[in-house]
């Protein structure tokens, strides 16, 4: 697993941002998240998801936001953990 990632508030969107050193694949990223959420739709740049009760809005650019109730950094640390896999094995990352 990739550990190139940094966990931290986002305060103008009230939740957790990640951040990954390399580029996301939206399209290959929109079939690996469909296969553990929903993937609600995808506009080339940017992906929106729901996954494990979090919504998510993944960037091409390696962002990863994430908005749900009360989301912590602990929350947006344990999710990278298994986001960042799930990504990695359908070639997103």
């Amino acid at each position: 697993m990739s550990e190139f990632y940094v966990v931290e508030p986002c305060t103008t969107a009230s939740g957790v941002e990640i951040k990954l050193k390399k580029k996301i694949d939206i399209k290959k990223a929109e079939r690996a998240l469909s296969k553990h959420g929903e993937a609600a739709g995808s506009g080339g740049v940017v992906l929106l998801a729901d996954f494990k009760g979090y919504s998510l809005s993944v960037y091409a650019s390696g962002r990863i936001l994430v908005k749900g109730k009360d989301v912590g950094l602990k929350d947006g640390e344990n999710l990278a953990k298994e986001l960042i896999p799930i990504l990695e094995k359908g070639g997103a990352i």
